[in-house]
Formats: structure tokens, C-alpha cells, sequence
């Protein structure tokens, strides 16, 4: 009679990601895996995988070689041995980051604060975020998607604006303003009165006005309703 086929299969990719311009080793379980005779082949284009080492017939490593012109996208990952080729399995290429958004955008001087980042191509375990300027410092980094993340913001008592960014190994997303902002300084009140019983517009000017993190108090009984920024 013909011989059995085994059938081959795979439950685990890790990591199932990776960036552009990069090279990771790749663990693959399943089975059975046989040493000289299982490839790993990767669907589309600009991902290739190296050689292939059976650690024992149920895993395996090998490295996948992500060029920097590689697609932004899932594609489908099989292992094939002489007998019979898996089922598929997603791995995901990110593309280079971006950053959209910064929540606060700004904070005082000596504040450790809470700060959610928004944007595109974030890598769990392989993104950093730069801070210029001196001054602060980043701790607590969790990625809760490619496009969320959270960290704390640990500021001196030195005030000005920064710059923001976030790296992975596909590259340096552009650049987000963030302030911190000093003791505030109130220098010119226009107009300087007002008449009993009416409501009127007030513009304050000063130094270190943080938006939405500056309150203005009034002596009773006179009320300040709400405050905005030009």
C-alpha cells in the first residue's frame, strides 16, 4: 500500500508582527516539523524567511526579513514539509509610524501626568517615544493597539514647548508640539469693570495660561462662568 501522509500544522506565530526594514526571529508551533525537510513560505511581497531551524517537531524558529518597500498589511503565513503544506497563519507588517494626537498637550512644571497618544504604526515591544528639549521625562509606556498608546509624562521645573515623536524599527514619526507651563502671570485685564447684573466678555493676557488647566476666580460676588482661549 502507499505510505501514511502526515498532515502538517501550524497554531502560533510570535511575534505575529513587524516592521518595515527590519529582521526578527520568528518562533512557529505546531507540527510535526521535520529538521531538513520544512519550509516556511510568507504570501505577498517584501517578507522572506531564512532558513528554517527544527527545534523539535512540534516548534520552530527562522528569521523573517522585512524589506522597507514592504506592504503595510496582514499576509498569510504556511509551513510546508515534503508531504503536505499548513494551514495559514496572519502575520502583520506595520509601515512607518505617525503621531496624530497628544492628550494633555500640555502640563505644569514638576507633574507626573497621564498622557494618551494617538496615530499609526505603533509596535507592541518596539516603540519609543522622544521627547526634545530636556525637561521631561517618559515612563510607563503601554500600547493598547497599532494606533493607541498611553505613558506617564514626568516634568521639571523647566517651562517652553517640546517636541514629540515616536520610533519603531520602520523609522521616526514627525514631530507633535507639547508645553509645559510655568507659574501663571496675569498682566493686562480688558475692559477693567464691569456694570451690576450683566454678563460680559473679559480678555485676560498674560504668561502661562495653560488651555483647559487654567482657572480664573473672581472675588465674590461677581461669577466667572466659563474661559477660553483665542
Amino acid at each position: 500500500g502507499f505510505p501514511a501522509t502526515r498532515r502538517v500544522s501550524i497554531s502560533s506565530i510570535s511575534p505575529a508582527f513587524g516592521s518595515q526594514n527590519s529582521s526578527i526571529t520568528v518562533t512557529i508551533a505546531g507540527g510535526p516539523f521535520i529538521a531538513g525537510a520544512t519550509t516556511v513560505t510568507v504570501g505577498g511581497t517584501g517578507v522572506t524567511a531564512g532558513a528554517v531551524n527544527v527545534v523539535n517537531p512540534e516548534s520552530l524558529t527562522t528569521t523573517f526579513s522585512i524589506a522597507a518597500d514592504a506592504p503595510a498589511n496582514e499576509r498569510a503565513v504556511t509551513v510546508s514539509t515534503a508531504s503536505a503544506t499548513s494551514n495559514a497563519l496572519a502575520f502583520t507588517v506595520f509601515g512607518g509610524p505617525a503621531l496624530s494626537t497628544i492628550f494633555p498637550a500640555s502640563m505644569g512644571t514638576n507633574q507626573q501626568v497621564p498622557v494618551s497618544l494617538t496615530g499609526t504604526g505603533f509596535v507592541p515591544g518596539s516603540t519609543t517615544i522622544n521627547i526634545g528639549g530636556g525637561g521631561v521625562t517618559v515612563q510607563n509606556v503601554g500600547l493598547t493597539s497599532s494606533t493607541a498608546m498611553t505613558a506617564t509624562f514626568d516634568t521639571t521645573n523647566v517651562i517652553g514647548s517640546r517636541t514629540v515623536s515616536v520610533t519603531t524599527p520602520a523609522g521616526t514619526s514627525g514631530d507633535l508640539t507639547f508645553r509645559v507651563f510655568g507659574p501663571p502671570g496675569l498682566s493686562v485685564m480688558s475692559p477693567g469693570g464691569g456694570i451690576q447684573g450683566q454678563s460680559f466678555q473679559v480678555t485676560l493676557t498674560g504668561t502661562d495660561l495653560a488651555p483647559g488647566e487654567t482657572v480664573v476666580s473672581v472675588s465674590e460676588p461677581s461669577t466667572v462662568c466659563a474661559a477660553s482661549w483665542p
